[in-house]
């Protein structure tokens, strides 16, 4: 971490850098795309150059907003997030199949991207399913300069966003926002596996 703060001041000077520090979820990375302010698309990360296409799937999460509320949206936007599921919901659906006689599931990571593909909606929409996002793929026109700008705009048009981010004056500030972040991750309602 701090080799890479050094590259970083070889690259763009000595100035004390910011960092934004957050957690990192782990969940079934998705791309949703906003046109004119409302969703239109919602595809995985597939193998990195084509993804699935989950529109009917996202459609089912509830605190997702199907349009951008607040202030103005860019004409279009993708915004990257995670889907993910509950602990509790992963625990419900469990001990329906073991009360059924039906074999459990192993984790809720990887059952909630075998969900966020499945063709029958009913059953898509009986498994609870949530989203955090927090990144930007394209925008048109560009708005936002720094990531902070970003996670006010999501916060603004009452997207589900990370429980709690740091911003961090040099890398000594991050590393100690990263040993912060460690402890209080598992209060979070999603799992994480480190820090961005």
């Amino acid at each position: 971490l701090f080799d890479f703060e050094r590259r970083l001041q070889r690259l763009l000077g000595p100035e004390e850098l910011i960092y934004v520090v957050e957690p990192k979820i782990d969940g079934v990375a998705v791309s949703l795309t906003y046109e004119k302010g409302s969703l239109t698309r919602g595809v995985t990360r597939g193998n990195g150059v084509e993804g699935d296409d989950i529109t009917a799937s996202v459609s089912h999460i509830v605190d997702l907003p199907r349009t951008l509320r607040g202030p103005k949206a860019p004409e279009t936007i993708e915004i990257r997030g995670e889907i993910y599921m509950t602990l509790a919901e992963f625990k419900r659906i469990n001990r329906e199949r073991n009360a059924g006689g039906k074999p459990l599931f192993t984790n809720p990571r990887n059952f909630a991207a075998g969900t966020v593909k499945l063709l029958d909606q009913n059953v898509a929409r009986e498994r609870k399913l949530e989203i955090v996002l927090y990144a930007m793929g394209s925008c048109e026109p560009q708005m936002f300069r720094t990531q902070l700008s970003f996670q006010d705009a999501l916060r603004s048009w009452a997207m589900p966003v990370v429980e709690q981010y740091w911003v961090a004056h040099g890398i000594e500030q991050a590393w100690d926002s990263i040993k912060e972040l460690d402890l209080r991750r598992h209060q979070f309602r999603y799992a994480t596996d480190g820090a961005v």
